[in-house]
C-alpha cells in the first residue's frame, strides 16, 4: 500500500479530537503556518505544548503571545474568532520554555514526568535552513536537536514527526525511494551505482543503469557516532588555533585599523579589547563555515544544512524512538494557507525574480532542469496528515513531499514568468513616466542560457572586462599624464573595483549554487491528496530522482 494512501483514509478530525501534541519551531516559517492549519482545520484539537525559546529577559509565554500570533500566518484564525482570537489560542496553546539544542529540548524533568503517556506526537519543525552556517552551531541545531527530540519522545511514549529535507540525498543520482536504510547512508556511497534504486527503475523500463560519473568513496562507511566525534575535535582544534599568539597580534592589528576607521581611539584598551575580540569571533565563525563545508562535500553533501540535516535523520534513525520522518523539497510562498502568496524572507524564488526586474538577463539553466517548489501550505497539510497516521502508529518512516515529477516547474518557465511580470511592470511603468529608457527596459527581458554562453556573454564576461579595463589603467594610466585624464582613470579605476568586487568571483561557484538548490527533482510513483487541505491540493511523493 502506498504511503500516502494510509494517510488519506485517516479521519484526521476525530485522531486530533481531543488529543495533545507538542510541536517545535512554531517562530520559524513552516512552524507557524503547520501550528495554524492545525488549528484553523482541527479545532477540536485537545492541547498543543509549544516549544519556545525565551527572548532575553522575556518569557516564552510572552514572546509566543505578544509576538508570534501577531504574524500573518494567524490571520485566518483572527478572521475566525475576531476578538476572541486570543482567547482561543490560549485555551488550546501552552508554550513551554525550551532550545531544541539542549537535552530533552530543555524541558525540565518535572514536566517530562507530566507528559509521558499524554502526547499522541511530537511535531519537530525546528532546524537550522542557512546553507552555510557555522558548522558548531548546525549540527547543534540540526543534528543534536533531532537527536534531543527523539530521546523526549522515548521518554514520553510519543511517536516523532521529524521534518527534514529532500535534499539530505546530496549529490546523488538516480531514484532515491523512502524504503532505503537511513542509518549509514551517504550520497558518495551511492556514486558508483548510479544511485540506489536506479537499477530497480531501470529494470521496470527496460533500461541499463549507468554510473553517475560522481566521484564516490567505493567501500567507505558513514559511522555518525564517529563523524561526530571528528566533528568536536574539528571544532575544538579551530577554537584553540583562534588563541594562537601570532593570529591574536594579527586580531589586533585589525581591531586597530577597525577602530581608526570608526573615528575611535585605539589606547582605549577596553574598545581595544572588544574590537580585538570581535576580530577572532569573525576569523572564527568563517573557519567555522568553511571546515562545514568541505566536510559535507567530502561525503557527498553539496553543503553543511544538507549534511547535518540528513545526520539528524540518522540520529533519530538509532535513537529507539517510534518516528516517522518529512522531506519537503524547496519550501516556498503559500498557495492559499494563511493566504495566496504570503512569504516570509527571501527565499529562493524572490531573488530570481529580484533580479529580473532589476535588469539580470541570462541565467545559465540546462534545458530540462527542475526547480523543485513546494508551497508551504501543502508542507503543512502533509506534516498534519502524517501526523494524524503518527498518533494512531499507521506512519511510515519516510514521506517525501515535492512536485518535481508530476508537476515540474523548470527553471526556464519560472525565467519566462520572470521576463512576464518585468514586461507587464515595466510598461506600466513606462505609461506613467513616457520615458524612452522605461519603454525599452520593458523588452529586455531575462532568458534562458547554456552554461557555456552564460561565461562568454553574462556576469563572468563583465568580470573580466571589469579586471582588464583596471589592469589597463594600472599599466597605461600613468604615461597619459595630463592631471584630469589622471583624475578621470583613478575614478574610473575605483568604479571598475566596486563593479569588480560585486560580481560573483566565477561562472563556476554561481553554477554550483544554482545546483544545489536546484539540481535536485523528487519522483512520486503516485499522486494522492494531502489530508488537511480543503480542496485536497496534491503535495506529496513516495520517491525522489537526483537528475
Amino acid at each position: 500500500m502506498n504511503d500516502l494512501t494510509v494517510a488519506s483514509e485517516i479521519d484526521l478530525t476525530e485522531v486530533f479530537r481531543g488529543r495533545e501534541i507538542l510541536v517545535t519551531g512554531v517562530t520559524g516559517f513552516l512552524g507557524k503556518v503547520a501550528l495554524t492549519m492545525l488549528l484553523d482545520r482541527y479545532p477540536g484539537i485537545g492541547r498543543i505544548h509549544v516549544l519556545v525559546r525565551p527572548r532575553a529577559g522575556g518569557t516564552a509565554e510572552d514572546r509566543f503571545f505578544g509576538r508570534v500570533i501577531d504574524t500573518e500566518p494567524f490571520r485566518p484564525l483572527r478572521e475566525r474568532h475576531g476578538e476572541g482570537v486570543e482567547e482561543f489560542l490560549r485555551e488550546k496553546c501552552r508554550p513551554i520554555a525550551g532550545d531544541v539544542t539542549e537535552p530533552l529540548l530543555g524541558i525540565p524533568e518535572g514536566e517530562i514526568e507530566a507528559l509521558r503517556g499524554r502526547l499522541g506526537c511530537v511535531i519537530n519543525c525546528a532546524g537550522l535552513v542557512t546553507f552555510n552556517p557555522s558548522l558548531e552551531l548546525a549540527v547543534a541545531v540540526n543534528t543534536d536537536g533531532a537527536r534531543n527530540a527523539a530521546e523526549l519522545c522515548r521518554r514520553t511514549d510519543a511517536t516523532l514527526v521529524h521534518v527534514s529535507t529532500c535534499f539530505v540525498a546530496g549529490t546523488r543520482r538516480g531514484p532515491v525511494f523512502e524504503d532505503e536504510p537511513v542509518l549509514g547512508s551517504f550520497p558518495k556511497k551511492h556514486a558508483d551505482d548510479g544511485g540506489a534504486g536506479f537499477a530497480r527503475v531501470a529494470s521496470r523500463r527496460g533500461q541499463q543503469a549507468g554510473a553517475s560519473g560522481d566521484e564516490g568513496l567505493r567501500g567507505a562507511e558513514f559511522s555518525l557516532e564517529q563523524e561526530l566525534r571528528d566533528v568536536e575535535k574539528l571544532v575544538a582544534r579551530l577554537r584553540e588555533e583562534a588563541d594562537d599568539h601570532s593570529l591574536a597580534a594579527q586580531f589586533r592589528a585589525a581591531a586597530v585599523r577597525r577602530l581608526e576607521s570608526e573615528g575611535r581611539s585605539p589606547d582605549d584598551d577596553k574598545a581595544l579589547r572588544l574590537a580585538a575580540g570581535r576580530e577572532r569571533k569573525l576569523w572564527l565563525s568563517q573557519k567555522l563555515v568553511e571546515a562545514g563545508m568541505a566536510r559535507a562535500q567530502s561525503w557527498g553533501w553539496p553543503n553543511t544544512y544538507t549534511y547535518t540535516k540528513a545526520m539528524g535523520e540518522q540520529a533519530i534513525a538509532t535513537s529507539g524512538c517510534k518516528y516517522a520522518i518529512v522531506r519537503p523539497a524547496i519550501v516556498e510562498s503559500a498557495i492559499r494557507f494563511p493566504f495566496p502568496g504570503w512569504n516570509e524572507g527571501f527565499t529562493t524564488s524572490a531573488p530570481l525574480i529580484f533580479m529580473a526586474l532589476k535588469g539580470h538577463r541570462a541565467y545559465p539553466a540546462r534545458h530540462k532542469l527542475i526547480l523543485d517548489l513546494i508551497p508551504v501550505d501543502l508542507v503543512a497539510a502533509g506534516i498534519l496528515g502524517v501526523a494524524g497516521a503518527a498518533c494512531i502508529g499507521r506512519a511510515q518512516r519516510v514521506y517525501q513531499l515535492a512536485s518535481g515529477d508530476v508537476n515540474p516547474l523548470y527553471v526556464r518557465r519560472s525565467v519566462e514568468l520572470s521576463a512576464l511580470s518585468k514586461r507587464q511592470s515595466q510598461r506600466e511603468r513606462a505609461e506613467r513616466t513616457r520615458s524612452l529608457r522605461d519603454s525599452v527596459d520593458a523588452w529586455l527581458e531575462p532568458y534562458s542560457v547554456s552554461g557555456e554562453t552564460y561565461l562568454k556573454t553574462s556576469t563572468p564576461m563583465f568580470r573580466k572586462l571589469a579586471r582588464a579595463g583596471r589592469e589597463l589603467i594600472a599599466d597605461k594610466g600613468a604615461s597619459w599624464g595630463a592631471p584630469v585624464t589622471t583624475a578621470l582613470l583613478a575614478r574610473a579605476d575605483q568604479a571598475l573595483e566596486t563593479a569588480y568586487k560585486k560580481l560573483p568571483a566565477s561562472a563556476s561557484s554561481s553554477s554550483a549554487r544554482t545546483r544545489g538548490r536546484c539540481g535536485n527533482s523528487f519522483r512520486r510513483r503516485t499522486a494522492r491528496s494531502c489530508p488537511g487541505t480543503r480542496n485536497g491540493s496534491t503535495g506529496a511523493g513516495t520517491g525522489s530522482t537526483c537528475t
